[in-house]
């Protein structure tokens, strides 16, 4: 039994004194078209009609058979094509996570920390007027429920959580706000870098996908709260692909308005102190009554 395996082959062909200028030992070709190839094994039935679409040309009479010269080559014949067709069919991306996917290995990645710090810049920009603030600081968390934020520029400002309450400090104003907290971190986007909560069942989680973010090194997740959470309507988190480690959240308050806040130089289970987390108005400071949620 033989086995042809019929290959599209362009000669160029020129007759020079009589003889083919393309040539190939041990093999006979025709005179023009295609050539035919053909390795003998037992293994292999024969194939007498191309499939739909082959171009098939008839070798002359005479044609010789080429063999492989040895049991390698003829694996590699056999194993060059099949391995290339895979890999034309096999999907890109085929491999990648999905949003609950992302979103249970981010919580479980902070679930495991004890403290975080890390330098931000955080971008304000009003959607009306396009205008843009930008500020730069510290961010430190401790868990349970720890935070400290110190803005240095544009102008030093600390807003600190104990636990239960909010802290809001201006020294060149010399005011100070306190707000309870209990029990709303879980609900707002800083709940997301404590780990607090759960990401899948307080947001509806989908994966933001396009061309910038099929050759980074990020995770784009589009969190939407699912509760009636009346201070944003969703965020956008930046994850990094090898770490888990949120880069820069993206945050859309009711009206339109976004802030972002990038990190760097994140440090994770530092062993931060607890007087870290503790504030004390300084002598002179004016306690000012937080101001009331508005509604939408």
């Amino acid at each position: 039994m033989r086995w042809s395996l019929n290959l599209k082959v362009r000669c160029a062909m020129s007759k020079v004194r009589g003889e083919k200028k393309f040539q190939v030992p041990g093999a006979k070709f025709p005179s023009e078209g295609c050539a035919k190839f053909q390795v003998p094994s037992s293994k292999f039935k024969e194939t007498r009609n191309p499939e739909p679409g082959t171009w098939n040309c008839a070798a002359e009479p005479g044609t010789r058979n080429l063999e492989p010269r040895s049991r390698t080559s003829r694996l590699t014949l056999w194993l060059t094509i099949p391995l290339t067709m895979v890999s034309l069919f096999v999907p890109l991306g085929a491999a990648a996570l999905t949003a609950e996917e992302v979103a249970d290995k981010v919580q479980a990645t902070y679930k495991g920390f004890s403290d975080l710090q890390a330098g931000f810049v955080q971008r304000a920009t009003n959607r009306l007027s396009g205008m843009s603030q930008e500020a730069s600081g510290r961010l430190f968390l401790k868990w349970p429920g720890k935070m400290r934020w110190e803005y240095d520029n544009p102008e030093p400002r600390l807003f600190l959580v104990d636990g239960k309450t909010l802290w809001s400090h201006s020294p060149l104003e010399r005011q100070a706000v306190a707000q309870d907290v209990s029990g709303s971190l879980s609900t707002g986007p800083i709940g997301i870098l404590f780990g607090v909560g759960s990401l899948r069942r307080d947001f509806r989680v989908r994966k933001i996908l396009h061309a910038g973010t099929r050759e980074g090194r990020e995770h784009l997740l589009d969190l939407a709260p699912k509760g009636q959470d009346l201070s944003f309507k969703r965020v956008i988190l930046a994850i990094d692909q090898e770490s888990f480690l949120i880069k820069r959240l993206t945050v859309f308050d009711l009206y339109g308005n976004t802030t972002v806040v990038d990190l760097s130089e994140l440090k994770v289970n530092g062993g931060l102190e607890d007087a870290l987390f503790k504030f004390s108005p300084p002598p002179g400071t004016d306690l000012v009554a937080p101001p009331r949620r508005p509604v939408p």
